[in-house]
């Protein structure tokens, strides 16, 4: 569940699910990695607000995800190559990144502020973050949460968690 990170798990049959008038069901797929930022106006606009990164790990412990990255404004950034697109992939308890096509910068430098990790079974004993072991961090529910995060998703980004001493 998109609100609640809450797993629904199927192996394709149909689920009936009780939606109120006001909220729409909306769920990840095990396996995709989203990448959010709060809306604004204008597409120039949001590119002022931080990313948010959630990972929704499928069975196998594996996810995947592309975002790309212009600035809103410019007719056919693509064709000119006036864009960002960056692959992040997850396997073997680690979270990757790297820019395919590096061209432009976002206004805020493409800060990550956050990263939620669906489908971790069990509580991580250390996270390392950019080479860095970071304590600060929350895991509920089979969701690994980092907050207060300045990471800039134009630059290569590793997340490592471990569930023992070694």
């Amino acid at each position: 569940d998109f609100y609640t990170f809450e797993a629904i798990t199927s192996t394709g049959e149909s689920h009936t699910l009780p939606a109120a008038i006001d909220h729409i069901n909306l769920h990840i797929h095990g396996g995709d990695i989203l990448f959010l930022e709060e809306a604004e106006i204008t597409t120039a606009a949001s590119r002022r607000n931080s990313f948010r990164i959630i990972v929704a790990l499928n069975s196998s412990g594996c996810s995947q995800g592309q975002v790309y990255i212009d600035d809103g404004e410019t007719r056919d950034s693509f064709e000119k190559g006036d864009f960002t697109f960056v692959t992040f992939y997850a396997e073997k308890n680690t979270l990757n990144s790297g820019a395919e096509t590096f061209n432009y910068t976002p206004e805020n430098d493409g800060v990550v502020s956050a990263i939620s990790i669906l489908g971790i079974k069990t509580r991580p004993k250390s996270l390392i973050v950019e080479g860095v072991v970071v304590d600060d961090f929350s895991y509920e529910n089979q969701v690994l949460s980092l907050v207060n995060l300045q990471l800039f998703i134009t630059k290569p980004l590793q997340v490592l968690w471990f569930f023992s001493e070694d």
